[in-house]
């Protein structure tokens, strides 16, 4: 009895660990569900890039949202600055770069183009919060990403 106990919560902490492995400081991990695509990269706890693409969700779901120290960005841009050359802002809608209108399009490209093409990005908000993450991995984890404005 006692030994099916063990194994029981073994196998449910095993699944619960699992559940929370999604996405690594070191380089970009994907995923599906629900018709969406993900990629994600972390660094640390509470930060992290996370790119949605719609691949058959039938709604405006791609986007990219970044987060640190557990808050996404309350502004209404993110400071981006890739492999060490002049710092940019892009404009953000909701917290996220989201692909749905031209203007948002045009931004949602550029930062995957350069998500893909670089070797770090270092987000900065408002607020001053900053990481630098790992672009190791992204262009694969990302795969071809349509922007929603274009479907």
């Amino acid at each position: 009895m006692k030994y099916r106990i063990v194994l029981a919560t073994a196998v449910v902490l095993g699944a619960v660990s699992s559940a929370f492995a999604f996405g690594s400081d070191n380089q970009w991990t994907a995923g599906w569900g629900q018709g969406v695509a993900e990629a994600i990269v972390t660094k640390g706890p509470g930060n992290q890039i996370y790119v949605t693409c719609d691949d058959g969700a039938g709604r405006e779901a791609t986007g990219i949202r970044f987060m640190l120290l557990g808050d996404g960005p309350t502004g209404s841009s993110v400071q981006l600055t890739f492999d060490g050359e002049d710092p940019e802002d892009y404009s953000i809608w909701d917290g996220q770069v989201k692909s749905s209108c031209h203007a948002c399009a045009g931004t949602y490209d550029v930062v995957i183009a350069k998500m893909k093409k670089h070797r770090s990005v270092h987000v900065r908000f408002e607020n001053g919060n900053a990481a630098r993450f790992t672009l190791k991995g992204a262009s694969k984890a990302i795969g071809k990403c349509v922007a929603d404005f274009y479907r």
